[in-house]
């Protein structure tokens, strides 16, 4: 795959209220140029039992199994080559954005900076199996945003915001093209119909500051989505199973955030637990998503009924998110330590349908990463870190009831189990 970029920026400042820079109307002109061409080709082989295949070769393990003394067209192995046309792609896009912002200090309390961009953009895909019909989307998007800001006094103030983004299909999910995944045992395949979703966005937020190392934040949100890409089952007569990408005819997001920042000094005497801060994130979401009950990948292609989920939350979207931090630092000894919590709640790892395939739900996972810097003399600094401390199962069930939710009727019945393992790193930085 080959990325060209090109980007350029203009900025023109006048004079606003007075001569102060902070005052000043801010007016930034600027383009942004991206060609990407990727040319895809896989090779596909499997190992193919001999005629007169020696039985006790079928019973060896994987590690002798495929080893070259099992190899023997009658008695034993052949390695065979299965790669078909639609096993390699080329793909090419193209984006082309222009965008004009602009910040307006109006007074001391009020501030509003905003501006639109406008990309065009030009994905195309051409399969090796020449049956297949190109992959072509070709569009131009008109994406303005608007930021807002009053601040009541030097320590709190209130943001508003609205903007429309988007997302495109990535070139694995659009190419006609069937992959085994050997992890999840299961196979993936693109959607020669996917589009660019739609994203509108907008957000509220107080922001009070007790200190400047000090925060309270208080905020809610919503995000429209029309022509949402989410991963799902596929409807195809066969034992296996398939997932492709499919558009959501629209969908939501709407939510509400906490964030606390906070510092141990003031609260003691201790020089010690002075230098500690915690830091706290809590966000909770609900979520929505309206299938297109015409689209024929959401009936079953035999009966014709409604084959989708009814009304559910977007794929890989949770309840909830918590983030905790507590920090420890000492400029004078050169230490620095965190200690970081997060737990994500349950989601959908892919979308099931109402008949054949039940959606998979990955419940909540804990982890606590740890981290250690020191710094030694003026030019050395030692690095120590552990990810996933905890290493606690990833679990992934069956959605059985199609409720959502995983209770009592999917216990014990799960799609995979396993644990990420601990990931440790030792480093040390000289700085000249």
């Amino acid at each position: 795959e080959n990325t060209y970029m090109a980007s350029g920026q203009i900025e023109r400042r006048f004079n606003g209220r007075d001569t102060l820079g902070v005052n000043q109307i801010k007016l930034r002109l600027g383009f942004y140029a991206e060609e990407k061409k990727r040319d895809y080709d896989s090779r596909y082989f499997n190992y193919v039992a001999g005629r007169n295949i020696n039985p006790s070769i079928r019973e060896q393990p994987l590690s002798t199994i495929f080893s070259a003394a099992n190899l023997d067209p009658v008695k034993g192995l052949t390695l065979l080559e299965g790669t078909n046309p639609e096993d390699r792609y080329t793909g090419n896009n193209r984006l082309i954005a222009g965008y004009l912002g602009t910040v307006l200090p109006f007074s001391d309390k009020f501030n509003l900076s905003g501006g639109v961009r406008v990309e065009y953009n030009r994905k195309k895909l051409v399969s090796g199996r020449t049956t297949d019909e190109p992959y072509s989307e070709e569009r131009t998007f008109v994406l303005p945003s608007l930021n807002a800001t009053y601040n009541f006094n030097d320590r709190s103030l209130l943001r508003a915001g609205g903007s429309i983004s988007v997302n495109r299909p990535e070139f694995r999910e659009i190419a006609q093209y069937t992959y085994y995944d050997v992890n999840n045992d299961f196979f993936i395949e693109g959607n020669k119909d996917l589009v660019t979703a739609r994203i509108y966005n907008a957000d509220l937020r107080y922001e009070f500051y007790p200190t400047r190392s000090e925060l309270i934040s208080v905020g809610v949100f919503y995000k429209y989505f029309t022509n949402a890409i989410e991963q799902v089952t596929s409807s195809k007569p066969s034992a296996e199973l398939y997932l492709t990408y499919q558009n959501a005819k629209q969908a939501y997001d709407v939510g509400a955030e906490l964030e606390v920042r906070k510092s141990l000094v003031g609260l003691t005497e201790s020089a010690f637990l002075q230098r500690f801060s915690l830091v706290a994130n809590l966000s909770l979401i609900h979520s929505r998503v309206e299938l297109d009950s015409l689209n024929p990948n959401n009936r079953n292609p035999v009966t014709k009924k409604q084959f989708a989920l009814p009304p559910r939350a977007l794929q890989g979207q949770s309840p909830y998110v918590v983030n905790l931090g507590l920090f420890y630092q000492d400029t004078e000894a050169k230490w620095q330590v965190s200690a970081q919590y997060n737990v994500i709640g349950p989601r959908i790892t892919f979308v099931g349908d109402v008949f054949q395939n039940p959606s998979i739900i990955e419940l909540p996972r804990h982890t606590v990463d740890v981290a250690v810097t020191k710094g030694i003399g003026s030019h050395v600094e030692v690095r120590a870190g552990v990810q996933n401390l905890l290493n606690q199962e990833v679990r992934q069930y069956y959605d059985f009831d199609r409720n959502g939710a995983i209770n009592g009727t999917e216990d014990g019945k799960s799609f995979a189990r396993y644990k990420r393992g601990v990931y440790s790193t030792l480093g040390v930085t000289y700085h000249f």
